[in-house]
């Protein structure tokens, strides 16, 4: 279908990707203090970026049950970085010098974690063939996104209702199969692409902190928060 065209592209960030449950109610309620669900922290001097958030609460009076996602992410470095005991030592020397709660959110990964670096690449979304309506594409396999502004499962969302919307258009018989799914790829080819660019912009732009102060984005929400107060 696409060939060469959908050759992965690295991103040129490390990312350990850790699913961790404190074990002890202290720790827990230390790690969610600031927000509820989800913290984003820039660390300039380590272009690093730690994203924070719950992910599983199983009991409300049982802190110690909760399950964290903790992400952090710096630029591309240059050595190689490994799971096990040996990445999970290297996370928490990160740490060291890290803000609360940060530093404790990683420096208080119990040792029987499961840690590993994660590959982050992507590629432009690009238009395809689709035999007639009878091949297309969907979430990942369509847009493959850098994590760093969250925007993949909406993008999926969107993939499934317009996907569901172009079946019943061709069960109803406004449309050939064709038809709707051409239009469903057009659809996905341009918003997919240009949230690929956005996201991979964006994933660049957290690790450079002068580049995040002087960006656009950055400016935009300093307006509006100055025209909200």
């Amino acid at each position: 279908m696409l060939g060469d065209k959908a050759s992965s592209v690295p991103l040129g960030v490390v990312l350990y990707n850790v699913n961790v449950c404190y074990g002890e109610s202290e720790k827990a309620l230390a790690v969610r203090k600031l927000h509820p669900v989800n913290t984003v922290a820039l660390v300039p001097d380590k272009s690093l970026s730690i994203w924070t958030s719950i992910q599983d609460v199983p009991d409300p009076k049982r802190p110690e049950s909760w399950v964290f996602q903790l992400m952090p992410t710096w630029l591309n470095d240059g050595r190689e970085h490994f799971g096990g005991g040996e990445g999970l030592s290297e996370l928490k020397k990160l740490a060291e010098d890290l803000a609360e709660p940060w530093r404790s959110s990683i420096l208080c990964i119990p040792d029987e974690t499961e840690i590993s670096p994660n590959s982050v690449s992507y590629w432009i979304t690009s238009a395809w063939d689709n035999q007639g309506g009878t091949v297309t594409l969907a979430g990942d396999a369509a847009h493959p996104l850098p994590p760093h502004r969250g925007q993949g499962l909406n993008h999926c969302i969107a993939d499934v209702a317009n996907f569901v919307q172009a079946i019943i258009d061709v069960n109803e018989r406004r449309a050939t199969a064709a038809q709707a799914i051409s239009a469903y790829d057009a659809e996905l080819v341009k918003r997919g692409s240009d949230e690929v660019k956005t996201s991979r912009d964006n994933a660049l732009l957290v690790h450079d902190f002068e580049k995040f102060m002087d960006s656009p984005v950055l400016k935009q929400g300093y307006t509006r928060a100055k025209l909200a107060t």
